[in-house]
């Protein structure tokens, strides 16, 4: 069975628009870059044109990774989730219990998680069975901010 790629619309945009920056800006200029280097003489020591060639490397098999998750990618509308499952693209809040604060996170994929703007990773993806799915959130902000209980 082919894996697929569970991401929300903002999340594949963000991917189409690296890809195109890959390989319409990035792709190029290391190209030239490459061809620049090669008109100073000697490749064997030559820096720059092994440091361009390590930049090639880097952005082609960039480039590879992603158009094989933008072709297996099941894209999540966010706006047609109910809000009564705890689910991929769902929001969820969590109250700190010494101050009362509440925080609210959105649970995504692999790409698009960032704790500095409260996007976690969904733990079904950390391959946690569901009946854990819950636990698994818990303990991640456990180990993250501390004491605290859910609010649901």
């Amino acid at each position: 069975m082919t894996e697929s790629y569970p991401m929300t619309i903002p999340g594949y945009e963000s991917l189409k628009a690296e890809l195109k920056q890959l390989t319409s800006k990035d792709r190029p200029a290391v190209i030239n870059a490459i061809s620049t280097a090669r008109e100073h003489g000697d490749l064997k020591e030559n820096a720059e044109y092994h440091a361009a060639k390590e930049q090639q490397g880097f952005i082609e098999g960039r480039i590879q990774e992603l158009n094989a998750k933008l072709a297996l990618a099941n894209v999540i509308d966010i706006t047609k989730l109910s809000g009564e499952k705890i689910v991929f693209g769902a929001s969820v809040s969590f109250v700190d219990v010494d101050t009362d604060e509440e925080s609210n996170y959105q649970l995504v994929g692999v790409d698009e998680a960032d704790l500095k703007i409260n996007k976690i990773l969904f733990p079904h993806l950390l391959h946690v069975p569901w009946s854990e799915s819950l636990s698994a959130i818990l303990s991640l902000f456990l180990f993250q901010k501390g004491k605290l209980r859910s609010k649901f």
